[in-house]
């Protein structure tokens, strides 16, 4: 899924999403093998335009990949987007050195990939989980694309090449090794 929000003079006035579906590996012996992660196509698109706040019109087309309530209320995405924005802004340092693909020292199956303002976990290779994030006096904020829970960690040490985070409030401290491709 792709949402794109476009602003005028700091107003929403155009948003559009869509839903790609990936291609099917399909052998001619074995049947079905995967997905081919490089080529998709566009199952769903639809486009929203809004007016001081307001959405005024919304035209769709294909069918929906899954089977979900429509998509979040883009004026309420919206407003938090434009607050992350602001905050990495503000907090550009620590967004920058954050960015890439950190392992753990204690348990190397353990991936985490900041990109922007999104954070990606792995583990033995295998997707775990997707946040968005927020930085903000050397705390790491992070809410689960699933759930509603927030997740906290103080930034403890952040290097080009270190990171070491405090999980809150438990205390359970994590140390990464940036990957250095």
């Amino acid at each position: 899924m792709t949402t794109e929000y476009y602003v005028w003079d700091s107003e929403l006035f155009f948003v559009y999403h869509n839903e790609q579906n990936f291609e099917q590996i399909i052998d001619s012996v074995n049947g079905f093998m995967g997905f081919d992660f490089y080529h998709s196509k566009i199952a769903f698109e639809s486009r929203h335009y809004f007016n001081k706040n307001t959405e005024i019109s919304k035209i769709k087309k294909g069918k929906r990949l899954m089977k979900l309530a429509e998509p979040a209320n883009f004026q309420n995405k919206f407003i938090l987007y434009q607050h992350l924005l602001h905050n990495r802004k503000e907090n550009e340092y620590d967004y920058n050195h954050i960015q890439g693909k950190w392992i753990s020292t204690t348990d190397s199956l353990y991936v985490m990939i900041f990109d922007g303002l999104t954070l990606v976990d792995y583990y033995d290779g295998n997707y775990s989980d997707q946040s968005k994030i927020k930085i903000e006096s050397d705390t790491l904020f992070c809410w689960p694309l699933q759930g509603e829970d927030e997740y906290k960690y103080a930034i403890m040490s952040l290097s080009d090449t270190n990171l070491t985070l405090l999980y809150l409030p438990y205390g359970g401290l994590l140390l990464f090794v940036k990957n250095p491709e």
